[in-house]
């Protein structure tokens, strides 16, 4: 009977065997755990101290903006040095509605600072259009209070208005700027770069929407130019009898338009410019014509919107004849009533004139030569100004 010896176990080796391989796992698992917090620590170091000014400034950049700021448009002067137009300095108001939480009530607040009736505000700060004007002519001193009752998502920037003292007095000529200040008509629009000046540069934060944020610090970065202002030939109190008369005038013969122009003839400034239409005599053959509105003083007569004697073209023709009868009347060789033989055509040098109707031999008076637009008759009063001259 063979005997079998049970193996002798060790316990103590074995006890210590688990606890070696769960001391190396912690040992890794604190390693991998230090390691990991050292790279977020090299990294946080590298964003907060390496890379803090580079990130700083493309953060700014984000909500920083460059905006142009207008200068104020130049005047436009008589030949006196009366003001024709002008533009003063005013404060525009604009908010960013996606930042007002409470429409009804900033609206309240805001209504007679910036001069809108409250239903008015309360829809537009309702709208979510992130930008919205609420009164881009507020007076300085109002915009000022707004500016400085910081209410949310409310911001004042500077503008101006264009005013014309004489109302539409020379407005074909002078022209209109349109909502935004720009040139849009007349004068206005020709000399537009002149007058308008060199806008400057500021770097604002802005909102999402773009609307610079109260308080927030402004730095220049170009300072507007203002513009040159204009001085023109017309004289304004010959401009304005000159409409006054031709307002009546065009009143008193129920004409569709009527034009004006007074010139020094030594020198060729036109001293004033008229160009009237009559609305109440309008659909015509000339079709309608735009106007400004009057303060002609006649009712129905106004401004038009384009400068008549230098826009309406058209072959000069027949009315130079009267020219040529107004110079014989002035030198005292015709009268009104004075008789003219007038045949039906005449060769002057190697040339045959003729009436634009054809007609035998006529008599008849200057009244009649201009009435019906003679050529021949024309010619022969021409004749006697020229002997004369």
């Amino acid at each position: 009977m063979s005997a079998h010896h049970t193996p002798t176990h060790n316990r103590g080796q074995y006890s210590r065997r688990p606890v070696a391989r769960y001391a190396r796992r912690f040992l890794l698992l604190r390693g991998v755990l230090i390691l990991g917090f050292g790279v977020v620590a090299l990294r946080l170091a590298q964003v907060q101290v390496l890379q803090h000014a580079t990130l700083a400034k493309e953060s700014l950049a984000q909500v920083r903006e460059t905006l142009s700021t207008p200068a104020l448009r130049a005047g436009i002067y008589d030949r006196q040095g009366q003001v024709i137009a002008i533009s003063q300095p005013t404060d525009s108001v604009i908010a960013d509605d996606f930042q007002i939480s409470q429409p009804a009530s900033e609206a309240a607040a805001l209504t007679n600072l910036v001069h809108v009736p409250v239903a008015t505000l309360t829809r537009l700060l309702s709208e979510k259009n992130g930008y919205v004007i609420l009164n881009s002519h507020l007076d300085l001193n109002d915009g000022k209070t707004v500016a400085a009752a910081y209410f949310p998502g409310i911001v004042v920037e500077p503008s101006s208005t264009r005013n014309y003292p004489n109302g539409t007095l020379a407005q074909s000529v002078i022209g209109r700027t349109n909502a935004s200040g720009v040139g849009d008509t007349g004068l206005e629009y020709q000399y537009q770069s002149q007058l308008a000046g060199q806008p400057g540069a500021v770097r604002q934060f802005v909102s999402q929407s773009g609307v610079p944020l109260p308080s927030s610090p402004t730095v220049t970065v170009k300072k507007p130019v203002p513009g040159v202002g204009l001085e023109l030939t017309l004289d304004n109190q010959l401009q304005f009898v000159t409409e006054r008369y031709l307002g009546a005038e065009l009143a008193s013969t129920q004409a569709i338009s009527g034009l004006a122009v007074v010139m020094d003839v030594k020198t060729g400034q036109i001293l004033a410019d008229a160009s009237l239409v009559n609305t109440k005599q309008n659909p015509g053959v000339l079709g309608p014509i735009p106007s400004w509105g009057s303060s002609i003083g006649v009712p129905g007569i106004e401004q038009t919107i384009n400068n008549l004697p230098f826009t309406m073209a058209y072959e000069p023709g027949s009315v130079f004849k009267i020219v040529t009868f107004s110079a014989a009347l002035n030198e005292n060789l015709i009268t009104p009533t004075t008789k003219f033989i007038v045949p039906g055509q005449i060769i002057v040098g190697t040339r045959l004139f003729h009436d634009a109707e054809p007609h035998g031999t006529e008599t008849l008076t200057a009244t009649q030569v201009i009435a019906q637009s003679s050529n021949i008759g024309t010619y022969e009063i021409g004749q006697r100004v020229g002997e004369a001259g």
